[in-house]
């Protein structure tokens, strides 16, 4: 069962909703008129323990100049703007992570994967001066990424980075580490992670049990029993 071309479209997509968050700017500044409607208390409680520091009202400027190339499609000057900018002697780590936010975004834009996968690890080495549902989103968004670009043990990395740290794992999640444990054959973890998924949606109302999260459990079920028989036959033909 290929689950990849499911997952395909989603990544960038998640890429591109990651990249512009709630950030403190100069006061009475704002970035972008997004901000994650995402606010766990766990965020909350993290986010005490790490101070964010402030953009200069000059870096804010550059920054702003290259948001509006990029919202002109004009990437190529945004760019500019923005190498320039992270060639500052009085560059921040802060400043450093919204410029490779910016430019994950123009890589988005570009559909270019692994310059986006780039951009994103370059942020994590700030992550001690981003804020905590940032990071988390970007740990998030690799393994989709990385996921889509068939990279599966990589993602699994990341999955189990993010995992741990975060207090919500909403329904599409669970789908989505079930099918990168599906796809890396591990079946019954995956087995674990879709029928949680399913669970979970039966509770509410607003999200619908989709039939391929059961085309998944029968096809896991399968291999698992399949797979022995086919050693066994290996071993004894």
């Amino acid at each position: 069962m290929n689950m990849i071309k499911t997952i395909k479209s989603l990544p960038m997509a998640v890429a591109a909703a990651a990249i512009l968050a709630a950030l403190p700017l100069p006061q009475g500044v704002s970035l972008s008129g997004k901000a994650f409607a995402q606010e766990e208390k766990s965020y909350a409680e993290q986010a005490k323990t790490r101070k964010v520091p402030a953009m200069s009202l000059d870096i804010h400027k550059k920054i702003q100049k290259a948001q509006e190339a990029m919202d002109l499609k004009e990437f190529g000057e945004a760019k500019e703007i923005l190498n320039e900018t992270l060639q500052s002697s009085k560059i921040n780590e802060y400043e450093k992570a919204v410029a490779w936010q910016l430019k994950a975004m123009i890589s988005y834009e570009e559909d270019n994967t692994a310059e986006t996968i780039r951009a994103y690890e370059e942020i994590l080495k700030y992550s001690d001066s981003i804020p905590v549902a940032l990071e988390l989103n970007i740990l998030y968004g690799l393994a989709q990424l990385y996921y889509s670009e068939e990279n599966y043990k990589k993602a699994l990395e990341y999955i189990k980075i993010w995992e741990p740290r975060t207090d919500l794992v909403s329904v599409n999640q669970l789908v989505f580490i079930a099918q990168v444990y599906y796809t890396l054959t591990n079946f019954e973890t995956s087995l674990e992670y879709i029928y949680r998924a399913i669970s979970e949606a039966q509770a509410v109302d607003t999200v619908e049990v989709k039939e391929s999260w059961y085309g998944m459990a029968l096809s896991a079920h399968w291999n698992l029993v399949s797979l022995p028989r086919f050693a066994m036959c290996w071993r004894s033909c």
